[in-house]
């Protein structure tokens, strides 16, 4: 396991050099791109099921809303 720093040292930087960083080096820059992008669409995801939920409760609230008025006038 590589430690969130260095993934995002790692993640940051555009290319790396085989040549300079060796294939460990390299194997390492594409883990953090991978655990960057896993995070992002993690996070992503989490927001996107929250922003469903929101839109859910407001519809069952104005269905509610719609049941009591009705309720309300025929009583």
């Amino acid at each position: 396991m590589i430690c969130l720093q260095l993934v995002v040292k790692l993640a940051a930087q555009e290319e790396v050099d085989v040549d300079d960083v060796g294939v460990g080096g390299a194997k390492r820059f594409f883990e953090a791109k991978a655990r960057i992008l896993e995070v992002g669409d993690a996070a992503y995801r989490a927001f996107e099921d929250k922003k469903k939920e929101e839109e859910e409760k407001k519809k069952r609230q104005e269905e509610f809303k719609k049941k009591r008025e009705q309720f309300q006038q025929t009583a």
